[in-house]
């Protein structure tokens, strides 16, 4: 494993090669623009990419793996006006490869999002993608740093019998950026798989964090101030909240039955199956979620009144 690091000190000039070599694609817009880097790895499967949301970086990837890297799928957190990952998901993201391997997954630590992957590949007739590293860094600042903070794969064919057909090194984002998604081509295994970048996240100053009286009350006492949605955790729930958090609520929600313990348990009929913990973003909520997901509930319960419109102020 130590000969995948010597590639760390030429990190910019692999990553400049790259995007010599094979081009980047700019989608530019009225705010932002994404750098589309070409997937690493084999040449067969087909070309598809996954996209987190808007105002969310991706922060890991959920693998299925077993000789080699059968699947990814982008887990990606949306991000405060402050700067922090918050209600890590992959809900929505397409599956990237096939069903073959068991699950495993690869995040970031806390409030960190990827900067970069160790891809290595290898194979005899197929090359496919054999293991995955993140770099992980702030979505506020973008530094690049030293080394992989993990990584994920199969068990390698012996060197002797693929030295031709086994490649490794980093795909790093432009200075700037962070990542926002994955490309890949891919089948029935991940053949090969890159990044979607996009500009880190800009902390407004106060100045620009907009007015804070004068806010539009136009749906009523629970109206929320612009950027922000009702939870709807369950039918009064009012408590304001991001479109993703809502997103993920409308989610937990379908899975309650399924993530109930089928015998009941310690806590009655409502007793969750190992893993997960009620929700209680509201007195009574039994539902099911990630112990993540019950620290963000209870989060935006504390900014409940902050991010109330009719109550004269702007707090994001």
């Amino acid at each position: 494993m130590k000969e995948q690091y010597l590639y760390r000190k030429n990190i910019d000039m692999i990553s400049k090669f790259n995007l010599c070599l094979f081009g980047i694609i700019f989608i530019v817009g009225s705010v932002k623009a994404e750098i589309i880097l070409p997937p690493q790895g084999g040449p067969g499967g087909d070309y598809l990419e996954s996209r987190c949301k808007e105002s969310s970086y991706l922060v890991g990837i959920n693998l299925r793996i077993g000789d080699d890297i059968d699947q990814a799928q982008a887990v990606c957190s949306s991000i405060s006006m402050e700067g922090k990952l918050q209600n890590p998901t992959s809900f929505g993201q397409p599956l990237l490869g096939g069903e073959g391997g068991s699950p495993q997954s690869i995040i970031c630590p806390k409030d960190k999002a990827v900067k970069g992957l160790h891809i290595e590949s290898e194979g005899e007739e197929t090359v496919i993608v054999n293991s995955i590293g993140l770099y992980c860094s702030s979505p506020t600042a973008g530094e690049t740093p030293e080394k992989p903070f993990g990584s994920l794969g199969g068990p390698y064919i012996p060197k002797d019998r693929v030295e031709s057909n086994r490649s490794w090194g980093p795909q790093i984002c432009p200075e700037g950026t962070v990542a926002v998604g994955i490309t890949s081509r891919s089948g029935i295994w991940l053949d090969a798989i890159g990044l979607i970048c996009g500009p880190i996240h800009s902390i407004p100053s106060l100045g620009e964090a907009g007015p804070r009286t004068e806010n539009n009350c136009s749906y009523g006492p629970d109206t929320c101030v612009q950027g922000f949605v009702w939870r709807e955790a369950g039918s009064n729930d009012h408590v304001c909240v991001t479109p993703q958090v809502r997103d993920q609520t409308r989610a937990d929600n379908a899975q309650a039955n399924a993530r109930r313990s089928p015998n009941g348990g310690l806590y009655g009929p409502d007793t969750c199956l190992s893993g997960y913990v009620w929700r209680e973003a509201f007195p009574g909520d039994h539902v099911c979620v990630t112990p993540e997901t019950r620290t963000q509930a209870a989060e935006d319960n504390t900014h409940a009144s902050a991010r109330d419109a009719c109550k004269g102020t702007v707090v994001r």
